[in-house]
């Protein structure tokens, strides 16, 4: 008696997917490797089967995919589905691991992100690269000023407060070659900071439309951007029992990797 395909685990690849499939006994009973372009449109033509897949980039995409035809999606944790895997890794492999991490309900999953979801976390994202490249800037601008004998102070903001005056206070000290590349510098800073005004701004307008933003807001030092984080971090909070988890999850508390009575965080 041939059984019907019920579990289909999925590795994450660009061009070509491997793809495994289980029947309602845990038996492999497929085993394929499809081009970007087939996947769906071999897929939406089968009856309704269970996708597992590790939740690495381009996962959440991929499972909404999924959900159109009716297939039920679930996304591991990568280090729940590494235990699963055999022998040496492959792709196919890999894919064997996802789906039989499916069939064990003890594993932890990943709530699925909606497009709005992503979409606010990549602007946090891309604030995140503007602060670096802004910490980045400063931290070039003290340096060369160094050489030059004016010492400014470390900081941001105290940066920004002190570098004019000492600009107008030591002329003598630059040529017009180093006046000319601090001019230059300081420009750039200011394109910097303009950016991460308007992403602050961009958040401070998202957080009160959300119900669960509204009600972060209330709570004494939680602002715009930490609500927004953790409404896009944290789309499905009834994944997590209680408070302790929670933090672990956004991460503000460390995670225990133990072993051997050694405890590590």
């Amino acid at each position: 008696m041939k059984h019907a395909l019920h579990v289909v685990g999925r590795d994450s690849a660009k061009r070509i997917f491997p793809l495994v499939g289980l029947d309602d006994r845990g038996k492999i009973i497929v085993r394929k490797r499809w081009m970007r372009g087939e996947v769906m449109a071999c897929m939406a033509k089968r009856p309704r089967v269970t996708v597992g897949m590790a939740a690495w980039g381009g996962s959440h995409d991929w499972a909404r995919q999924w959900r159109e035809p009716g297939h039920e999606v679930t996304l591991r944790a990568p280090q729940s589905v590494k235990p699963s895997g055999k022998t040496h890794k492959n792709a196919l492999r890999e894919a064997e691991a996802s789906a039989e991490a499916v069939t064990r309900p003890s594993r932890r999953f990943v709530p699925i992100q909606e497009v709005e979801h992503q979409e606010v976390q990549a602007l946090h994202r891309v604030r995140e690269r503007l602060m670096g490249a802004r910490t980045a800037l400063v931290h070039a601008r003290r340096g060369r000023w160094a050489e030059s004998g004016i010492v400014v102070p470390q900081g941001v903001n105290a940066f920004r407060t002190v570098v004019l005056e000492k600009l107008e206070a030591a002329p003598a000290q630059l040529t017009s070659l180093r006046q000319e590349l601090f001019s230059k510098l300081c420009d750039a800073l200011g394109q910097w900071a303009a950016a991460l005004a308007y992403d602050a701004d961009t958040l401070a307008a998202m957080a009160p439309r959300h119900p669960a933003g509204h009600r972060l807001l209330t709570i004494p030092g939680i602002g715009p951007i930490p609500a927004t984080a953790l409404l896009a971090a944290v789309s499905e909070v009834g994944v997590v029992t209680h408070g302790r988890p929670f933090s672990a999850w956004v991460g503000w508390v460390p995670q225990p990797h133990s072993t051997g009575g050694q405890t590590r965080l």
